[in-house]
């Protein structure tokens, strides 16, 4: 408590504490759930682009090494299902 040097009863209190509603707590706790929120799921779709490109890329690749294959296979297969069969099982 501070009072005057004049010698007057004039005194007041230094604010060392401030006082909070548990309304402000909760509206700052939705605040930054909201915020955590917005980050993970720009994470997640990041992550699912660069997913997709890299399976999108694996595929390209296995059907041009294997495009050559099916054209020699599929005139000398009796049958369609066969080549279609050889196409899958084959690593």
């Amino acid at each position: 408590m501070r009072c005057s040097a004049n010698g007057t009863r004039s005194c007041r209190r230094d604010e060392d504490f401030t006082i909070r509603n548990l309304t402000e707590v909760f509206a700052a706790q939705e605040t930054s759930a909201q915020v955590m929120s917005i980050l993970l799921g720009a994470i997640a779709s990041v992550s699912l682009i660069v997913g997709g490109i890299g399976i999108m890329n694996i595929m390209l690749v296995s059907v041009t090494e294997r495009t050559r294959e099916i054209g020699l296979g599929r005139p000398s297969a009796p049958r369609r299902t066969i080549s279609c069969c050889s196409f899958w099982w084959k690593p």
